[in-house]
Order: C-alpha cells, then structure tokens, then sequence
C-alpha cells in the first residue's frame, strides 16, 4: 500500500524555476542524457565489452559451483578461484565469495543456466523489483518521475552493467520502508530479506525501535529466520561456520586491493583507507560515524515527518554499511526525490549537491575515480536532509 505524501510539490513556484524554465523540465532533460550515455556505456561495459559480465561472473561461478558440488570449498579461496578458471578459460583474476549461504541458496538457480542467460534475468528481476518499489513509496506526479529518475540513474546503470545486487537490496529497503506505517507485517517480511546482504540492516533496527514497530520486527526476524533454516534446507548447515570463518580472510583481500577497489566504495572507512590512514582507524572512524548516523536516524524517526527521515535513512544507508560499493546505492535516487518532494523551493547549493549524488556513478566508472571520496556527497546530503527536516 502506498504511503501517501504529506505535502504536495508545487514546481511552478520560484524555487522551483531555473532561468525561465521549469525545474521539472531541467529535470527530464537530464534525466533523458543521463539515459542515454547510462544504457549507451551498460550495453558495451556490461553486456558487448571484452569484461561483459564483470561483478556477475562472480556470483553465477558460485552457483554452478555449488551445483557441481563445491559446497564444502566454495568459502576456500584456492578451491574456488580454480574452478573460476575452470569456468571461463583465460580468465585470471579471482571472485571470493563474500555471501552468506541464505543468499547462495537464493541465487543457485543461477547456476543451471548459461552465464549470459542467467544475468539477463536477473537483471529484468532486479529493475522490476526496484520499480515496483518506486511505485510503493511514491504516488501522482512524483510517481512518474520516480519511475523515470530509477530508469535513468547511473547507479541503476552500474548494476545492470556489473550484474550486481544493489537493486534488489535497494528495493528491500525501500518497500519495506514505504509499507511500514500501514503494513507493518509486509514491512518486517520485505527488511528481513535483506539478511541477503546484512550490512544494509545497520540502520533498521534504529527505525523500528524508534517507531515501536514491534510487529514489524517480529516478521522481520521471522523473515531472517526462515531464509536461513531454507538455506539449511537447500545447502549443508556447515556452510554457516565456514562463511563465519573466511569473513577476516575476505577482509584481508579486500585491504590488499584497496588501492583498487576503496574508491569505488561508499563507505567511511574506505574513505579515510584512500587517504591512507591506517586500517584501525578507518575502522574506528566508521563505527563513530554510525553512531553518530543511528542517533539522526533516532531524532528524525521520533520527531520529522516519516517521508523525509525515509529520504535520510535512505541517504545514510550506504554511508553506514561496513561493506558497500556504488552499485550498492540505487537507494540515493529515491532518497533525492523524498527530498525534493517536501520542498517548496530548493536552494542552489542544495540543487547541485542533489545533482552530483545522482551523477556521481557515472564520474566513478572515469579517469577521475581515484580522485572521488564517495562518502563526503553522501554525508553531505544525509546533513542536507537532515537540516531541512
């Protein structure tokens, strides 16, 4: 059920006019060149370049390797690039498998059919997913644009391009958020799938304490406890220990190419890690800030209206994960327009800062990503909303 909005945008008043013409006219006109150059760069980088199934190579090698028979060494790193090589001849680089088993339990379709196949529809699952989200949180005109602004977005196009997760963690998250005043229990269901990827959950529990959300919470946990006892189900209950124990393992990997991957990551800590201080206290750094992000969430809970803390909580999200990269933050297009909606003008500043969050995906994928801190536009915006709440 939709959440009804509590104010009405009216992009006719002042603020809402840039030179003469219509904010929401600029709007579409970015919208339909962000379209263009997004699915022109998809098509070639994602599905025709020499790489042209990237991150999704990685999550379709785990499932047929777990169909052939891996499940004891699909957390064992040797094991597990072996049989990547296996599946795609000179291929040299290597995809850890990160997840936990109810997330390769949800996903071992993959690994019956071909690669090519398989992304295919889970790339058309994913966008429908995140639409249908769209269309739960939003209503009348924002509807519309919501739809557009999420079929034009850089990061809807990152992880078409990668085969990537993020609109379906996007999409959890914001379903359950826009049932979550009236439909608390199809609330609790669609947050408790995102035990798929638990670091986007940091944040949640602060909404439904905050709320009193008791239902909500309840078939969120039964939700997680379900998922797991299928997992157990589908795949050997071990599984669960070995994932616990290769988490340091992945983590070292992923600090041995930091100067690879952290600046395509959203998160504090690889922010300071590209600013080379030192792993303790990136780390520390992170878990302040997100205390620091649970107490706004908290306040803006408790005391704002429940669409702007959904925008803040939305902005936040990413910024707060322990692990999160650009594909993972589809969730900013919609916490931009919760924004925006609630306004009846809107500042220059705050007008660019809205800009360089949706365009920010596509600069990553250029030459100046190693330049871009991706968390110092996402603290910009969660304090933007914030103020305004």
């Amino acid at each position: 059920m939709p959440v009804p909005a509590t104010t009405k945008t009216n992009f006719s008043e002042p603020g809402w006019v840039i030179g003469g013409t219509p904010l929401h006219v600029v709007v579409l006109v970015v919208l339909v060149v962000c379209a263009a150059s997004g699915a022109a760069g998809m098509i070639w980088v994602g599905w025709l370049g020499p790489d042209r199934h990237l991150d999704f190579f990685g999550l379709w090698s785990f499932a047929r390797f777990l169909r052939e028979g891996g499940a004891g060494a699909v957390y064992v790193p040797a094991s597990l690039q072996a049989a990547e090589q296996k599946f795609a001849p000179g291929f040299f680089g290597f995809y850890p498998c990160p997840y936990p088993p109810n997330f390769l339990a949800a996903t071992l379709w993959m690994g019956a059919l071909p690669i090519g196949l398989a992304k295919t529809l889970w790339s058309f699952l994913g966008a429908a997913a995140l639409l249908a989200a769209a269309w739960l949180m939003f209503r009348e005109r924002f509807r519309t644009l919501a739809i557009l602004a999420v079929l034009a977005a850089p990061a809807t196009a990152s992880c078409l391009a990668t085969g990537e997760t993020g609109l379906f963690t996007s999409a959890f998250l914001i379903a359950g958020l826009a049932w979550l005043p009236a439909q608390p229990v199809l609330a609790g269901i669609s947050l408790g799938l995102l035990t798929l990827k638990p670091q986007f959950l940091v944040l949640v529990p602060v909404v439904l304490l905050a709320r009193g959300a008791w239902r909500a919470a309840l078939a969120a946990g039964g939700t997680a406890g379900a998922v797991v006892l299928l997992s157990c189900l589908v795949l050997p209950p071990a599984l669960w220990r070995d994932w616990a124990l290769s988490l340091a393992k992945y983590q070292v990997l992923v600090l041995q190419n930091e100067g690879r991957l952290a600046h395509l990551m959203t998160t504090v800590d690889a922010a300071l890690l590209c600013l080379r201080v030192p792993a303790v206290f990136a780390w520390a750094g992170q878990f302040l800030v997100d205390v620091a992000l649970a107490a706004i969430i908290w306040r803006a809970f408790r005391g704002v209206d429940y669409r702007r803390a959904t925008a803040i909580l939305l902005a936040a999200t990413p910024l707060a994960a322990p692990h999160a990269f650009i594909y993972d933050t589809p969730e900013l297009t919609l916490a931009l327009l919760l924004g925006a909606e609630g306004l009846a003008k809107i500042s220059t500043p705050v007008l660019v800062l809205y800009g360089v969050v949706f365009l920010l995906p596509l600069a990553m994928a250029g030459p100046a990503a190693p330049y871009i801190i991706y968390a110092v536009p996402e603290a910009l915006l969660v304090y933007a909303l914030a103020r305004d709440a």
